[in-house]
């Protein structure tokens, strides 16, 4: 396995046009290319590379799949809780960060001349006052390096070569919300009307809002917590994470047929379980770092370690042949719309089939890029 460095935040995603965008992709591009160059020396085959990661790793290993600079730079792609985020350009935070150097938008020479150090510190003071603006510095469509939205790329068959392994985790959002004392203290009118507005932020209207809503409480009724913070965390968990992911994994299967979705359930018992199987959580277990310490204040004091013998060789498996299938769990078929198989990790792995499909539907016609 090889780890790499790459750019991030400013130094990484500053869109300027004409002069620098997605520079954190082509850090990854270049160590990809060094893998290719150099990985026969240590033991490594350079015709069977999978590329992995979580959160905004899972974004850039989607996104390197759509970047024709990468192109039989790998050949699998295994992509962790990787969030929906909008790859257009938007030039308002580039002006404000530059502003806060005292810089013009486009003036590439003077930013140049400005230490790391204090970019970093420009960024950091732009974003306390900005909070909402921090994903911006992200990989982005520029009809160039990243010609068009990755989705569109999956489902026109351009990445029929990859075999592709994608899921989430079961909380994501509870990573966020745990703490937030305001969810904590919303009533029932108050997280649908927050929902509703949180909805309208993504362009989806009033109505469908009110529908999504709907849906969400009726199919967790009797089965799973209505309470307002749990309805609120698992229909923004889809919002960012889950529905992306079903996009991605409906565009892929026409393609190639290794296509393999998971969902990790196991919950953290760390901050008396308000974690739960949270964003992030299931990186020890993917990595065998469950045990290292202060790993307790994340997981809890009972972490699985058949849990993560599993899901190493799992991935292990996938990376080696395409197919995360091994003797240690059930039978892991590749996903379809008919039965939307997907692995659950948790105390018990076990397949099952159109995992929350009630309120998969919720979202038809949405996302569809």
């Amino acid at each position: 396995m090889v780890t790499i460095n790459y750019r991030l935040g400013v130094l990484g995603y500053l869109h300027i046009p004409g002069e620098t965008i997605n520079v954190g992709q082509f850090d990854q591009i270049l160590a990809l290319k060094w893998v290719h160059d150099n990985i026969e020396l240590f033991g490594g085959d350079p015709d069977n590379v999978t590329i992995f990661g979580e959160s905004a790793g899972g974004y850039a290993v989607v996104t390197l799949a759509a970047m024709p600079a990468a192109k039989g730079l790998f050949h699998r792609v295994i992509a962790q809780s990787a969030p929906f985020i909008n790859p257009e350009a938007n030039g308002k935070v580039a002006k404000g960060i530059m502003r806060q150097m005292n810089l013009k938008k486009d003036d590439i020479e003077g930013l140049r001349k400005i230490p790391p150090e204090k970019i970093i510190e420009a960024q950091n003071k732009y974003f306390e006052k900005n909070p909402t603006d921090i994903l911006a510095l992200r990989p982005l469509i520029d009809g160039d390096t990243l010609p068009i939205h990755p989705l569109k790329v999956f489902r026109n068959g351009e990445c029929s070569h990859l075999d592709f392994m994608i899921g989430t985790t079961e909380e994501e959002f509870k990573l966020f919300s745990a703490l937030d004392p305001n969810l904590s203290n919303i009533t029932g009118d108050g997280v649908e009307n927050l929902i509703v507005a949180y909805l309208g932020g993504m362009g989806i209207d009033m109505k469908r809002g009110k529908e999504i809503f709907s849906v969400y409480k009726e199919a967790r009724s009797g089965k799973l917590s209505t309470e307002p913070k749990e309805l609120a965390t698992a229909l923004i968990t889809d919002s960012i994470f889950r529905i992306s992911t079903i996009r991605l994994l409906e565009a892929q299967k026409v393609h190639q047929r290794n296509t393999y979705n998971y969902m990790f359930t196991f919950k953290s018992t760390a901050f008396d379980g308000s974690l739960g199987a949270c964003h992030a959580l299931e990186l020890p277990f993917v990595f065998g770092t469950y045990n290292i310490p202060l790993m307790e204040g994340f997981i809890g004091k009972t972490p699985n370690k058949e849990l993560s013998e599993k899901m190493i060789d799992a991935w292990t498996s996938f990376a080696r042949t395409g197919n995360p299938n091994h003797e240690g769990i059930p039978e892991w078929p590749s996903y379809d719309v008919e039965k939307r198989a997907t692995m659950l990790f948790g105390n018990e792995c076990k397949l099952a089939n159109a995992v929350f499909d009630k309120e998969r539907a919720a979202w038809d016609g949405l996302f569809e890029i």
